[in-house]
């Protein structure tokens, strides 16, 4: 009993600290929401949203060096699951919200204990993304933080596959459920014949350790059906839709 009413306790004061940061940050922050698009098996369907950090008077990059600077990298993880979590519920969306997760922070089980409760969203419905670079970087810190989410029931993708040295070492030493190929692949690779090559090369290697694909900066018709073509599963890119 007394174990039940301190996680009681410990949750309430998650919530307290939650709705703080909200209301210290108002104004100064806001989410917007990017689609992403399932084209599985000929299909063309809205399959969830990425949630984009948006911020007054400077960029979100700057925003976020700054506090973590100023030792506040877990405030900023807590705020963008609650914040954005509940700005995805306040605008009625439907389907999957992408989250990004900070690099080196990791939600404690009272926090993840206290946004589980918020079931409406969170039954196997949030997508916790990671940065390729950041599995390489600490790998036993970083599996130990993707088995406590899924302990909880979300899901896994790796972000801005391509952009590091080793990614075929991180999609396997992760082994996530989707995985983002950066832009940087995607944009031109209709009319590049390197840059399609790489690109099938990649799918291959994603779809050959059980994960699902999605192309993200999709800015073109061409792009949009030459990935399609290449079995993309999902798409993200303002061919598709902006943040809003």
């Amino acid at each position: 009993m007394r174990e039940l009413i301190s996680l009681e306790v410990l949750q309430d004061e998650v919530r307290r600290r939650a709705e703080g940061l909200v209301n210290e940050f108002s104004g100064k922050t806001d989410y917007q929401f990017q689609p992403i698009v399932d084209v599985r098996d000929g299909r063309h369907e809205v399959y969830g949203y990425e949630a984009l950090l948006r911020t007054k008077g400077e960029g979100p990059e700057s925003f976020i060096k700054k506090l973590r600077k100023e030792g506040r990298g877990h405030d900023l993880e807590l705020l963008s699951f609650y914040a954005g979590i509940v700005r995805f519920e306040e605008r009625g969306l439907s389907g999957m919200v992408f989250i990004n997760s900070l690099p080196h922070e990791t939600l404690s089980l009272p926090e993840l204990a206290y946004l589980e409760k918020r079931r409406t969203v969170y039954e196997r419905r949030v997508i916790v993304e990671n940065l390729e670079d950041d599995v390489l970087f600490d790998a036993a810190a970083l599996l130990k933080k993707k088995e406590r989410f899924e302990n909880f029931g979300y899901r896994i993708a790796l972000d801005d596959y391509g952009t590091g040295i080793n990614s075929v070492r991180a999609l396997k030493l992760f082994k996530p459920e989707i995985v983002k190929i950066d832009k940087s692949y995607v944009s031109g690779a209709n009319m590049d014949c390197g840059r399609s090559n790489s690109l099938e090369i990649m799918i291959d290697e994603i779809k050959s350790q059980g994960a699902m694909v999605l192309a993200e900066g999709v800015e073109t018709w061409s792009e949009y059906e030459t990935l399609r073509y290449m079995g993309v599963d999902f798409m993200q890119g303002f061919y598709l839709g902006g943040p809003e």
